[in-house]
């Protein structure tokens, strides 16, 4: 059984680059599909999108981040926004 964490792990490897530039727009196709695997809900996605730009060089610490370091990274990031938290993966 593949878990949440899996997924969001594929959905950020196979994507990085893209993602990476989605979020540092804080908007588009990579960022909203993250945000759908990652389970926030509808009325949360502009928060989450806003949340990863504004975020974005912490989360994005470097050219060579990986795609577990962007995880981790973005988990914490979410962990730490009131609105967000409740998205934290485990």
């Amino acid at each position: 059984v593949i878990g949440t964490l899996d997924l969001d792990f594929v959905a950020i490897n196979n994507n990085l680059d893209s993602l990476a530039m989605d979020a540092a727009r804080g908007e588009g196709e990579t960022l909203d599909t993250l945000a759908a695997m990652w389970g926030v809900n509808e009325q949360d996605k502009a928060k989450f999108a806003q949340t990863t730009k504004d975020n974005y060089s912490s989360i994005f610490a470097s050219d060579s981040t990986t795609a577990t370091e962007v995880l981790e990274n973005l988990n914490q990031v979410i962990s730490g926004d009131s609105q967000l938290a409740a998205y934290s993966l485990s």
